[in-house]
């Protein structure tokens, strides 16, 4: 019985972890979408580092890799204000 009930929950593991990962494919697709729409239009910016920030408070980018995203997307929008 104990081999069986853990056959069982091995395979509900691989089946959350499946739906898991497509989530998070999902968002991570979705903020590389609007970091290039925030290298393009000034105005997505706090779109995008809102959105970077809900990604980090769901567990789907590490804290410091966010805020790393944020600072170049700050760093991009300041040389093309510079130069423009």
């Amino acid at each position: 019985m104990a081999a069986k009930k853990r056959k069982l929950t091995a395979l509900k593991r691989i089946r959350q972890n499946i739906r898991r990962a497509a989530r998070r494919q999902s968002v991570k697709s979705a903020l590389r979408t609007i970091a290039k729409r925030a290298q393009r239009l000034p105005e997505a910016i706090s779109e995008a580092q809102s959105t970077i920030d809900r990604a980090i408070g769901a567990g789907i980018i590490h804290k410091n890799a966010g805020a790393r995203r944020k600072s170049r997307l700050m760093k991009k929008a300041a040389k093309r204000k510079k130069t423009a």
